[in-house]
């Protein structure tokens, strides 16, 4: 099962870097509004309930961005203008989890934690 998860977790941080990569060599300039949305930067870690263990490759969707955590269950995304954000985390094996947080009072690392489905 670990080595399915790692082949997994390989395959989507192979994917999500062509992604980024086609994304940032589109280099458009646009001009702003006069209104300033402020940016924040939501990190955490994703972990598995029962053991305690970082989960890697789970996909980890904020508001309308998704990433997906690297090998020690970390992930990091920066939102526009949001105060409260909904954190959606996503593993095969695992339930779902959703979470809310106030991103403008929010200190240090939000933590999720996954449940593994039973059989």
């Amino acid at each position: 099962m670990k080595t399915i998860s790692k082949i997994l977790v390989i395959a989507l941080v192979a994917v999500s870097v062509n992604v980024n990569a086609n994304v940032k060599g589109d280099d458009k300039s646009t001009t702003s509004s006069s209104t300033s949305v402020a940016a924040l930067t939501i990190s955490g870690q994703v972990v598995d309930k029962e053991t305690g263990e970082a989960l890697a490759g789970v996909a980890v969707k904020i508001d309308n961005t998704t990433t997906y955590t690297d090998f020690e269950g970390n992930f990091s995304a920066t939102v526009m203008g949001c105060q409260t954000v909904s954190i959606n985390a996503n593993l095969i094996s695992y339930n779902p989890q959703e979470v809310k947080v106030d991103a403008t009072t929010c200190n240090g690392t939000i933590k999720v934690e996954l449940n593994p489905v039973k059989d």
